[in-house]
């Protein structure tokens, strides 16, 4: 196992025990995979809740505590910086071209 390595083109989560499956979790758009490294609640799962005795029920909310998945692996990879086109060329990181901005503008001129 290492450390993380930020120059990386991706980001690797090991799992705690043995590895017995990967998920490879492509980011969103101008994203990078270390984003979603760092908020692990994006591929955690519940811990299970311990039974309180009667009597001692805490008031106040309590955080959901969060585990990994047993044997699970994930890998974060970045997509390149590319020009995107609804954006007048800006480059970003993206898995794809944006020919056409949430309006929709630029749609019918292709």
């Amino acid at each position: 196992r290492e450390w993380i390595n930020l120059s990386a083109t991706e980001q690797i989560m090991y799992p705690p025990d043995n590895h017995t499956r990967s998920l490879v979790y492509l980011h969103g758009f101008t994203c990078s995979g270390y984003d979603y490294l760092k908020e692990p609640h994006y591929v955690y799962r519940p811990k299970p809740k311990k039974k309180k005795a009667k009597g001692k029920a805490n008031k106040e909310e309590e955080e959901e505590e969060l585990e990994p998945f047993p044997g699970l692996k994930v890998v974060f990879p970045t997509a390149p910086k590319r020009p995107i086109t609804c954006y007048k060329g800006e480059v970003l990181h993206a898995w794809h071209d944006y020919i056409t901005d949430h309006e929709g503008d630029q749609e019918d001129e292709l």
